[in-house]
């Protein structure tokens, strides 16, 4: 028999009401947070477990984190409290390694310990300097509160990582294959046999061609799987309304009747109501007719709930009327995989007005990003044909089509939902006081079962990527293809390019020959040729060289004009970096190579340009582009320009005259 769980203790409303069991581990310290609790939903609480080695200080903490939460929202909560037990639990090891006294720890005792935690979360590789500067903002503004309180005493805090960057998840074309046994590979389908096949034998590869063929390879078979349990899930649907539809001989009316009563607000039944309803389609239309296609809770109907388990089991109910997780994880793949400018929560923060038919058979889809300061964004996507849902259907399967099939699915479940998701696009079966409700779809729920779907899938239980990668995979196969950071921000719904720019540096700079990245000099080179009419072969660089640096430079941005040659030839030249100034963003690559051709080109502007300074020429041509040049060097870290100089001094930069 399984034990009872104890709810955890409210700190609002008693002053000590828990006892710390410090040899205990059964009883952590969970604290109740009555503001991020749903009514009659299971508590909200937060896991603080690592207070309890600060006796009755840990109890002032935690309710000093409760009452400092209580504005945030659950998901800015969740993590203070992830950096909070770092810090603490960091703490607590070292108090006890060097036997001190946690509550009496002095402000020099305090120094000393965070500065020894942020010195060991930097060294942790699984965490991006960006995440480490976070923890150290996070639990800085919270002992700011508990030194007001006079719970732990000021103290000076390190500094946090400069110029800190995050670490962007990769595509999925860069997924490393697990082993799998010759068993496991013949009892797959033939086609996850086949691409089992072309996967090996182009392994992971800086190469573009290589990244791009892996990446289509990867999401054939995604695509493959999903619209194979879309369908399914979708027949499945359609087979109940019909089995609903058609029942001629169950007269429901009658058999309520005959066997139910309404006692007290609950349902009685009298002897023999169990027979009827033991043949499956006249279970359906009871579900159907009496709970509005929504199988009730143990405390809608118990009675009813245990007979339909008993006799037809939870699996064959589950997905026969509305949306459930397991038939949304594949709907949403489809989804994030077709739709690279939505992420992860991006559909399920749609309302059903979000999405709405327009000409020429599309649809426009409407979300909210909150990372965007809640900016609104929307995508016109085609609507396919309803014919690809069909079993065994030769036609692809829209996004617009998938999130209309979750619209639909959805529908029978907006009269339980809990107030506030009523109008949700997407909606999913939960419980409030064990009854049946509706709720928006839980990430962390349906991550797990985006694992789940990986590992019933063939070839793509060999994989191991995550759904959020489908958006970055989107970017970088638009970069590979096009290299134009425009086309990308586009795709991604980027304001402002140099967002994107940095998006792609993050995922693609080291897998780019960075001498190539923005190499200023053959991109003026190249510009030269183009505005003076001339071939680029004329300037020493073939054809094939010529469009990998357009290529290149384009997605940098950061367009010149090249002044090598005669004096004559360059007096005559149009400036295609004269256009560019005159009204596009500047944004680079932030790589030592880059770098150091931009140092190079500015300080070859200073000192050569001296002989011109005041003439009309300086002031419009050459004075701009020294600006931009040293606008762009202080942009980037520190580092980079350390490392662009070291390079400098190893391979110096010439450019021609200064005219």
């Amino acid at each position: 028999m399984a034990r009872r769980r104890v709810s955890p203790v409210d700190l609002l409303a008693k002053p000590n009401p828990t006892v710390i069991h410090a040899a205990s581990k059964s009883h952590p310290l969970l604290i109740h947070s009555p503001t991020h609790s749903i009514p009659g939903k299971k508590p909200k609480c937060f896991n603080l477990r690592v207070l309890g080695d600060f006796g009755g200080l840990g109890k002032q903490i935690a309710l000093a984190f409760v009452v400092s939460s209580a504005g945030d929202p659950v998901r800015t909560a969740d993590s203070r409290v992830v950096a909070l037990r770092s810090l603490f639990s960091h703490v607590a090891a070292l108090a006890k390694a060097k036997s001190m006294n946690l509550p009496s720890m002095s402000a020099d005792m305090w120094r000393q310990s965070v500065s020894s935690w942020f010195v060991s979360i930097k060294a942790d590789h699984a965490l991006a300097d960006i995440t480490c500067n976070s923890y150290l903002s996070t639990c800085r503004d919270f002992f700011e509160t508990l030194n007001r309180k006079g719970l732990v005493p000021k103290f000076q805090w390190p500094a946090s990582i400069p110029d800190a960057k995050n670490k962007h998840r990769p595509g999925i074309s860069s997924t490393i294959l697990s082993d799998a046994t010759p068993a496991e590979v013949a009892s797959w389908p033939k086609l996850d046999q086949l691409d089992w096949k072309k996967l090996q034998a182009l392994e992971a590869s800086l190469d573009p061609q290589v990244r791009l063929r892996r990446s289509d390879i990867i999401k054939n078979a995604v695509r493959r799987h999903a619209e194979y349990e879309i369908r399914e899930w979708w027949h499945l649907f359609e087979d109940t309304r019909s089995m609903i539809s058609t029942n001629d001989n169950f007269d429901f009316d009658d058999y309520c009747e005959r066997f139910e009563a309404l006692t007290n607000g609950r349902i009685t039944r009298r002897r023999g109501w169990q027979a009827e309803l033991s043949l499956f389609p006249n279970a359906l239309v009871y579900i159907d007719r009496k709970f509005g296609g929504v199988l009730p809770g143990m405390a809608d109907d118990p009675h009813f709930l245990k007979f339909v388990y008993n006799v037809f089991g939870k699996a064959s109910i589950t997905g026969r009327f509305h949306l459930e997780y397991e038939s949304l994880i594949s709907l949403l793949t489809l989804i994030l995989m077709e739709e690279p400018i939505m992420n992860f929560s991006s559909p399920l923060s749609m309302k059903t007005s979000d999405l709405e038919a327009i000409v020429g058979n599309e649809h426009r889809g409407r979300w909210t990003k909150r990372r965007a300061n809640y900016r609104r964004l929307k995508t016109d996507m085609p609507t396919g044909s309803r014919d690809s849902l069909a079993r065994g259907s030769p036609e692809k399967i829209s996004a617009a089509q998938a999130l209309l099939v979750i619209d639909e699915l959805s529908k029978p479940l907006r009269p339980y939902a809990v107030i506030g998701v009523e109008n949700n696009l997407c909606l999913v079966r939960t419980f409030v006081q064990q009854k049946s409700a509706a709720w928006s779809p839980l990430p962390n729920v349906l991550n797990r079962h985006w694992n789940t779907f990986r590992l019933r899938s063939g070839i793509l239980s060999k994989l191991g990527f995550t759904l959020s990668q489908f958006r970055p995979t989107g970017a970088i196969e638009i970069y590979l293809e096009t290299g134009d950071m425009f086309k990308v921000a586009e795709k991604l719904g980027q304001q402002d390019v140099r967002t994107a720019a940095k998006y792609v540096q993050g995922l693609e700079a080291n897998s780019i020959d960075a001498a190539n990245t923005r190499p200023v000099q053959e991109a003026l080179v190249v510009g030269s040729a183009n505005t003076s009419g001339r071939s680029a072969s004329d300037f020493g660089v073939s054809e094939e060289r010529r469009s990998e640096i357009l290529r290149t430079a384009h997605s940098a941005g950061f367009f010149g004009y090249n002044i090598s040659g005669t004096d004559s030839e360059a007096a005559t030249k149009v400036s295609l970096f004269e256009r560019i100034l005159s009204g596009l963003k500047l944004f680079v690559f932030e790589t030592p190579e880059v770098a150091a051709e931009i140092i190079a080109f500015r300080q070859h502007i200073i000192d050569n340009g001296k002989a011109i300074q005041g003439t009309v020429r300086y002031e419009d041509f050459w004075f701009p582009i020294l600006i931009s040049c040293s606008h762009l060097i202080d942009l980037m870290s520190p580092k980079v320009v350390r490392d662009a100089k070291k390079l400098l001094l190893q391979r110096p930069i010439h450019y021609g005259p200064v005219i």
